[in-house]
C-alpha cells in the first residue's frame, strides 16, 4: 500500500481549468515527514474521486487491529523468503508483546507501546516464572521491526514506529543450564537407547550443536553422504547458505533409520512432534538425571545447543571452529553458549600437558 498524507486537502481550482488535491505527511521522523505532494486532474469530479478514495483509505487504516497487522507482517516475511520456523518464532514473540489481538493498532502511542513492554516483564509464563531478559527483549526487537513496517505501509499514521523509544530493560543470562559430562553421556545413552524421532532429534541437537528450529526444518535430503552429513537451512551463518555439519557415528544408523519409506522432501523427524525442549527434560527423567535449572530457566533445547558449545571449547576447539558449526560468531558463542571458564580451563590443560611430558 501506498502511504497517503495524514491530511487530504482540495480540490481547488488551479484557475487555468484545472484542479488540484494536496496530500500532507505529519510533521515527524520520518524521511516523508512534512512533505506536501500535489496531484492536478482535469475536471474537479477526478479530483474529488482522488480525495474520497484518500479519505477512505485513511478511515480504513484507522480500524485495523494488531492481528491484522501481524498477519500483513508475516506475509511480507515469507515474501521475503524468510524461514517458516523463523516465521513461526517471530508470531509468538509478537503475540506475547500484544496479548489483545483486538487492539486498533491506530491507537498505539509510544506511553501505551511502553506500558506494553512494562507488562510484558511482570507478566508470569506458563511456567509461572517471570520472562527473561534475552525473552522480553527479543519481543521488543519484533514488536519495534513489526511497527516500524506499518508505519511504511501506511498503517499507522504516526510520523515514526510508536516503539521506537522504549528501551529494552534488564541485562541477559549467560547461556541456559547444562549437564555435566557424566550426565551428558547417560542422557545421550538414553536418548539413543529410547530411539523416538523425537529423542533423536534432541539427540543431533546436542551431539551437532544444531538449534530446535533448525532440526524441524530438516528434510530426509539432507541427511547425506550415506548418514554422515546434514545440511542445515540457510540464514544461520555469516554467508546465509546451507551449512554442513558432521554427523557423530552413533547418530548415523539412527538417523539413516528414519530415512526408510519415506521421499526425499518429507520431514526427516516427521510432524506433530513434541518439542525438542519437552524431550530435552523426559530424557532426563528417563535417565534418573535431576535435570539443572536456575532461578529463571529450566532445561531446554538451547542447553543442548550449550553443551556441545562447552564440550567441543573444553576439547580445546577454538572458538571460530565451534562458532561455524553453530552458525553463530565467536564473540555470540563464548557470551551465550560456552559455560563461564570453558576457554581458560581448556588453555590451562594444555598447559599442565606441557609440563607434565
Amino acid at each position: 500500500m501506498q502511504r497517503r498524507g495524514d491530511r487530504i486537502l482540495g480540490p481547488y481550482s488551479d484557475g487555468r481549468g484545472r484542479f488540484r488535491v494536496v496530500e500532507i505527511a505529519a510533521a515527524g521522523a520520518s524521511p516523508a515527514a512534512g512533505t506536501r505532494k500535489c496531484f492536478t486532474y482535469p475536471t474537479r469530479e477526478e479530483a474529488q474521486e482522488h480525495v474520497d478514495a484518500a479519505r477512505e483509505e485513511l478511515a480504513a487504516a484507522e480500524s485495523i487491529t494488531i492481528a491484522d497487522a501481524i498477519a500483513g507482517y508475516l506475509a511480507h516475511l515469507a515474501g521475503k523468503g524468510d524461514r517458516q520456523t523463523t516465521i513461526d518464532l517471530t508470531e509468538r514473540f509478537l503475540l506475547r508483546f500484544f496479548p489483545d489481538r483486538t487492539l486498533l493498532i491506530a491507537h498505539l502511542t509510544p506511553a501505551r507501546c511502553q506500558r506494553l513492554y512494562d507488562e510484558l516483564q511482570a507478566r508470569p509464563t506458563k511456567r509461572g516464572t517471570l520472562p527473561a531478559a534475552a525473552t522480553h527483549q527479543q519481543a521488543l526487537v519484533q514488536a519495534r521491526a513489526l511497527l516500524r513496517w506499518a508505519v511504511e505501509q501506511g498503517l499507522h499514521r504516526g510520523p515514526e514506529s510508536p516503539a521506537a523509544a522504549v528501551r529494552p530493560q534488564g541485562k541477559r543470562r549467560r547461556g541456559k543450564p547444562q549437564l555435566r559430562i557424566d550426565e551428558g553421556r547417560r542422557w545421550l545413552a538414553k536418548a539413543l537407547e529410547v530411539g523416538a524421532p523425537g529423542a533423536l532429534m534432541a539427540a543431533t541437537a546436542l551431539l551437532c550443536g544444531c538449534r530446535a528450529g533448525e532440526l524441524e526444518g530438516v528434510a530426509v535430503r539432507d541427511l547425506d553422504d550415506g548418514g554422515a552429513v546434514l545440511w542445515l537451512a540457510g540464514k544461520t551463518n555469516d554467508r546465509g547458505d546451507e551449512r554442513p555439519v558432521e554427523v557423530p557415528e552413533p547418530l548415523r544408523v539412527p538417523l539413516l533409520g528414519l530415512t526408510v519409506g519415506k521421499l526425499p522432501g518429507a520431514p526427516l523427524f516427521g510432524r506433530g512432534l513434541e518439542a525438542v525442549g519437552w524431550w530435552a527434560r523426559k530424557i532426563c527423567e528417563l535417565a534418573g538425571i535431576e535435570a539443572p535449572q536456575d532461578d529463571v530457566h529450566g532445561f531446554c533445547a538451547h542447553s543442548l545447543r550449550g553443551m556441545h558449545a562447552t564440550y567441543a571449547r573444553a576439547a580445546g576447539m577454538s572458538s571460530r571452529a565451534v562458532a561455524d558449526t553453530l552458525g553463530n560468531s565467536p564473540a555470540v558463542l563464548d557470551a551465550a553458549y560456552t559455560a563461564p571458564g570453558t576457554a581458560a580451563a581448556a588453555a590451562a590443560r594444555r598447559a599442565q600437558m606441557r609440563l607434565v611430558k
